[in-house]
């Protein structure tokens, strides 16, 4: 099963690979690759770090019910921890092994950090769709097919997400937690008499690992801490789209990045190929970029991404004092 889902993988990977590098002019790339001012390169970077100082701080916020004195220096360091094991491996392993690792070295129960990583790509989910949304709304080329189809597209997904965000609050209430247990043994009389018990134990024991505790002032908190890890990262993407000859607003770029954060959900090692087909689709179909600075910009973002965080994380590791033998295990159990 294992080397039939590898394999899937690696077929995707090559064809998302080839429909980025088809019919480019690869002297021309480069030509824009070397005119880009180094300036560009290091406000890239700066921006890359600071994304995650603000994971790790909205992290702490998820955790803090579960361990009040968890220091966010440790989760910007595991939530490095974990961009690197997704690069390394194949299938986003890190997003589960970071919270089984973080869990491990507090001293805290392993679902519980599993489930603050679960909310927080769900929260994620949410706010990418949100800024998708009204992104679209003020396009200069809304009258594109392929626009009006990713509005509806945005219209269905933000209240199904916003739905499951509400959920998640409301089971996190004493009373909305009873709620759902009453409901959920109610459901499972469907069922035959000798699988109720089991089945509602279950399904209870997920939800209640689920639960983190959290109080409306921290869910406040969790919802400015996600839009600023989104907020204040796109104007580094946008500001080194003129350099590459991209003319672009703000809002454009808004678009552009949702689309990217979405593409970067798709389990190629590193990100390869779903990522860069993605940048030039939306760079092209969308802002109108001409194909040849579409993957100059694409490559030079994707390089930096990767050589950055990798590094960020190595030395994360280093500070942890992390085995990668372990994630090794976690890999294989999961």
């Amino acid at each position: 099963m294992k080397i039939l889902r590898a394999g899937a993988i690696a077929l995707l990977t090559a064809f998302l690979l080839y429909m980025f590098f088809r019919n480019i002019n690869f002297s021309q790339v480069w030509g824009i690759i070397r005119r880009v001012h180094p300036g560009y390169l290091l406000l890239f970077c700066a921006g890359l770090l600071f994304q995650q100082v603000l994971r790790g701080y909205r992290w702490a916020i998820l955790l803090r019910p579960r361990k009040a004195t968890i220091r966010v220096v440790t989760l910007v360091n595991f939530t490095m921890i974990g961009f690197l094991i997704n690069t390394l491996l194949p299938g986003r392993i890190g997003e589960p092994a970071r919270g089984i690792l973080v869990a491990r070295r507090e001293g805290i129960k392993s679902a519980h950090g599993l489930a603050s990583v679960v909310l927080e790509r769900l929260i994620d989910a949410s706010v990418v769709v949100c800024l998708f949304l009204i992104s679209l709304l003020y396009l200069k080329h809304t009258s594109s097919p392929f626009i009006a189809s990713l509005r509806q597209v945005a219209w269905v997904a933000l209240p199904l997400f916003m739905g499951a965000f509400i959920l998640f609050y409301f089971m996190n209430r004493e009373s909305g937690f009873a709620w759902t247990s009453r409901q959920i043994t109610r459901l499972m009389r469907i069922l035959p008499a000798h699988r109720r018990e089991q089945a509602a134990g279950t399904v209870l024991h997920f939800i209640q690992g689920l639960r983190l505790q959290l109080g409306t002032l921290d869910f406040i908190k969790l919802t400015l801490s996600s839009f600023a890890v989104w907020l204040c990262t796109i104007p580094v993407y946008w500001a080194m789209l003129r350099p590459m000859g991209i003319q672009a607003s703000f809002i454009e770029a808004m678009n552009y990045y949702s689309i990217l954060a979405a593409a970067a959900s798709i389990p190629t090692p590193g990100m390869a190929g779903s990522l860069d087909a993605a940048s030039r689709g939306a760079l092209v179909s969308i802002l109108g970029a001409n194909p040849n600075s579409a993957v100059a910009y694409t490559l030079v973002m994707h390089v930096l991404l990767i050589l950055v965080l990798v590094i960020a994380g190595f030395i994360a590791l280093t500070v942890e004092g992390v085995n990668l033998k372990g994630i090794r295990r976690i890999q294989e159990k999961t």
